[in-house]
């Protein structure tokens, strides 16, 4: 009996090499998908930690006022800390997720088209292409964040005036400039900037990260709709072979010609659940550059 299935209380029963690699498969494909897309949940939760940072800092302001020099010295930092998080956590993703994509189906085709993606957003965007520089900036030479800025103003719109509270942080192209270690080619691109707002860039290299992530996704899909059905389908073979006992834990094994165990792998659909749940959570992130979160009350607007 080389290849068998198993319930949690030891029953056993025999299946034929094609269908034990067809379940492999799937459990090697779905198990690759989602160490994909956690990767991709790291990036886009760091960018969550940089605008929650943002937010608390405005609230603080608006509620207890100004903070000493040394108090906002610790608040760049912060920032820095929390962009040097999403950098570093884009880069990983970047790298990494070729090993992944390989364990997929079609992985050739699905790097290949990973590759092409990002290349295309370098070329197109000056905040694509300065982020990655500002990358190896930050892990090679410093902390890029300059300064930070709160602003309070009144401002008028159609639900009344309104005290505003904006805490934001910037670097100075200036320092970057003069930096001979910073890449030449976007060094040169920075002399028609002047600050360079942090949440901003972020979230635009994010958007740009996205567009490509979402297309590899949905190549990655391809085939795979019947994986689910398959673990299932194991599953549901124990269970009317041994009533229920696979309720409480399923298997998948192999023994070699001495009857000795090789391997056991858990036989479930929860994995699938999770993918469900990361591609729900991080859905298209486009035009992500023009959106932001106030915490403006909507008055007269409130519907």
């Amino acid at each position: 009996m080389p290849y068998y299935l198993r319930t949690f209380a030891g029953r056993a029963l025999q299946i034929d090499d094609g269908d034990a690699r067809a379940i492999h498969e799937a459990r090697r494909v779905t198990f690759a998908r989602i160490a994909f897309e956690e990767l991709w949940d790291m990036v886009v939760q760091n960018l969550a930690d940089l605008e929650r940072e943002l937010l608390t800092a405005g609230v603080d302001q608006m509620l207890f006022g100004g903070q000493s020099w040394s108090e906002s010295q610790d608040i760049r930092t912060l920032f820095a800390r929390r962009l040097a998080n999403l950098l570093h956590s884009a880069k990983s993703y970047i790298e990494i997720s070729q090993q992944h994509l390989r364990d997929a189906r079609h992985g050739d085709e699905l790097i290949d088209m990973m590759k092409v993606g990002l290349s295309t957003a370098y070329d197109a965007h000056f905040t694509y292409r300065f982020m990655e520089a500002l990358r190896n900036y930050t892990q090679h030479r410093g902390i890029p964040v300059s300064s930070m800025h709160m602003d309070m103003r009144f401002i008028q719109d159609d639900a009344g005036e309104h005290l505003r509270y904006i805490a934001a942080a910037s670097i100075d192209p200036r320092r970057l400039i003069d930096d001979p270690k910073f890449k030449a080619s976007v060094r040169r691109e920075l002399a028609e900037h002047s600050k360079l707002e942090v949440n901003y860039y972020a979230r635009c290299y994010v958007e740009q990260l996205s567009d490509t992530h979402i297309k590899v996704r949905n190549a990655s899909t391809l085939g795979t709709e019947n994986h689910q059905s398959l673990i299932q389908s194991a599953i549901d073979r124990l269970n009317d072979a041994a009533t229920g006992d696979a309720d409480f834990g399923a298997y998948i094994g192999e023994r070699d010609a001495n009857d000795k165990q090789i391997a056991e792998h858990a036989l479930m659909v929860e994995p699938f659940q999770r993918l469900k749940t990361l591609h729900s959570r991080n859905g298209s992130l486009h035009r992500l550059g023009e959106r932001y979160v106030s915490g403006q009350t909507l008055g007269r607007l409130l519907r």
